[in-house]
């Protein structure tokens, strides 16, 4: 535990796995009625939304649940769907909403299951919030509690990865899917808070006045979270972009004040390494987190943090999310600043 400046966002970043674990066994607890109700529903559309970092849950579980779980899961920011719910909403389709606040107090949020419980009085509503008598668990069909999880900090840590992670055993146990079962089960143990601890304090004191994340897929929503803590914590300039759409346009204000994270994914692999040269060759700073890369391309990158955990890429996305953390954590002190506040 650290006892200095940044405390409790430090001692929350680390206390991860072991909420990680607790989670999967409750996910575990509650499938058996989650899967039969899903089954017995058959929803034909799965409309998730949130605010901030609870949208970025919403973005995360939709790749979660349309790729693992091979439902029709649409992700969109609580105020989109204030602004006119007819472009969310379907006529004469079975619709299920998922709402995701911390508090279960988020004002757009507890709205949008409001608005359309009112314009569709048969759709049913998940809610997933840490706290058990909010708004949002009260409008709710079923919720999902992650007590443990609650912050008093404005910075989501915890209520961020928990429910995140929470769609993994929920979709591997709607689609049936064992192989991808047996994976998420070492997740917890796999996210080794020390492995690239004293290297990710280096890459967090490099000197740049702006930072660029990207990621395709389902690294996309986590390269937002990334974008969004280090904003949070160090209230530095950052961007978040899928990582080939880079390279239209935005490419073009690389320069040596400039960060790029780029979190690699397997499907584009080898033209997100042509970005990593093109990148490097416009002297833009760059580190790449991915499972493996080969050893010629780590010369474009300061900093290359591979996880070698032998999982698929759906299965390791939650892995690089304390990671993030840790470097706006540590970024933040880099500037003098207190992460806490």
């Amino acid at each position: 535990m650290l006892q200095q400046k940044g405390a409790d966002i430090y001692n929350r970043i680390h206390e991860q796995p072991a909420l990680w674990q607790e989670t999967l066994d409750y996910i575990n607890s509650q499938k058996d009625e989650l899967v039969s109700w899903f089954k017995q529903e058959a929803f034909d559309r799965i409309i998730l939304t949130g605010c901030g970092s609870s949208y970025h849950v919403a973005a995360g579980a939709e790749k979660l649940l349309s790729t693992v779980g091979k439902l029709p899961a649409y992700a969109y920011p609580a105020s989109e769907i204030l602004i006119d719910s007819s472009t969310v909403m379907e006529p004469k389709k079975k619709e299920l909403l998922i709402a995701i606040s911390r508090s279960g107090e988020t004002s757009e949020t507890v709205w949008v299951a409001e608005k359309l419980q009112k314009k569709n009085p048969s759709i049913k509503t998940i809610a997933l919030t840490c706290q058990k008598d909010s708004s949002i668990a009260k409008l709710a069909s079923k919720t999902l509690l992650f007590e443990k999880a609650m912050e008093d900090n404005p910075i989501m840590i915890k209520s961020f990865s928990a429910p995140l992670f929470a769609f993994q055993p929920l979709a591997a146990a709607i689609s049936g899917d064992q192989k991808y079962n047996e994976e998420i089960k070492k997740v917890p143990s796999l996210c080794e808070m020390k492995k690239f601890h004293s290297q990710i304090q280096q890459a967090a004191a490099m000197k740049f006045n702006h930072a660029i994340f990207l990621g395709s897929g389902v690294n996309y929503p986590i390269a937002m979270e990334g974008m969004l803590k280090l904003k949070e914590m160090a209230g530095i300039s950052a961007e978040a972009y899928h990582s080939l759409e880079f390279r239209h346009g935005a490419i073009c204000a690389v320069s040596p004040q400039t960060l790029i994270i780029l979190l690699l994914s397997e499907n584009l692999k080898s033209a997100e390494e042509e970005l990593m040269r093109e990148i490097s060759s416009m002297k833009g700073q760059l580190i790449v987190f991915c499972e493996q890369t080969e050893n010629r391309l780590q010369a474009a990158a300061e900093f290359v943090f591979e996880l070698h955990s032998g999982l698929s890429e759906s299965a390791r996305q939650i892995l690089l999310v304390p990671y993030l953390q840790l470097f706006a954590f540590y970024h933040s002190l880099s500037r003098g600043l207190n992460p806490d506040k």
